[in-house]
């Protein structure tokens, strides 16, 4: 990141001394400011499950005369993780002083996964259900699933269409416990680790903190989820 942050700083540079023997800043050197700047700090550059990045910025009115800089060309924008068309303000500080907003597009080409049939709402995943492929993203840059770890094992929120690809946020952890299901709790103090039995008062999943009711006392504690059918109560 640091040799990017170098190279930035020695283009912006080159810039500004093109743009004081002209007179003015050429629009092509405002366009790739802000390209730049978003290959520097857009989190999609370094993601890296990436397999092609273009960015583009839009073409600035040709009738367009900003004095020219005697400084680099200073970038500024909020970078979004969920939006790949931006806007990005470049400014010139010295001597005069002005500003320009340019819009600037990201595509980009990525490994997800996709699904191999229509799947209905609460099925788990398995290794049968998905395959890898790539897919072009322009407009928006969703948290889409890029290995199978991410996916096996968790359940579909909504149902998907045959070809779709996963995201994060179609998935969750399937419920390890339920109300009323019947769990061993230990409860550990040091080397010490003592079992009881108990009964579940509300779902959880792994590493949820849930009620149970314990059957011997008939004290209700809480206790921490670690697999199925297992809660943990540290002393």
């Amino acid at each position: 990141m640091r040799l990017r942050s170098i190279n930035l700083g020695i283009f912006l540079f080159a810039q500004a001394l093109s743009a004081i023997a002209s007179g003015f800043t050429p629009l092509a050197d405002i366009r790739e400011t802000a390209v730049e700047a978003v290959r520097e700090q857009h989190p999609i550059s370094t993601n890296p499950h990436i397999r092609s990045l273009t960015i583009t910025a839009a073409k600035l009115d040709s009738r367009l005369r900003l004095a020219a800089c005697d400084k680099p060309l200073t970038p500024e924008f909020t970078p979004n993780r969920r939006s790949l068309r931006l806007s990005v303000k470049v400014s010139c500080l010295s001597p005069q002083l002005w500003s320009l907003y340019v819009p600037v597009s990201i595509s980009a080409e990525m490994d997800v996964l996709t699904t191999n049939a229509s799947l209905p709402r609460g099925h788990m995943l398995t290794l049968d259900d998905f395959s890898p492929a790539t897919r072009r993203m322009s407009g928006g840059y969703q948290n889409y699933v890029h290995t199978p770890e991410e996916a096996l094992g968790k359940t579909l929120k909504r149902s998907l269409a045959s070809g779709k690809a996963l995201t994060a946020s179609n998935l969750t952890t399937p419920m390890a416990i339920k109300r009323g299901d019947y769990v061993l709790v230990e409860a550990s103090a040091g080397p010490l680790t003592v079992v009881a039995s108990g009964i579940a008062m509300t779902n959880g999943r792994i590493g949820e903190q849930i009620k149970i009711k314990n059957t011997d006392s008939d004290r209700i504690i809480s206790a921490r989820i670690i697999n199925q059918g297992t809660v943990r109560v540290m002393l």
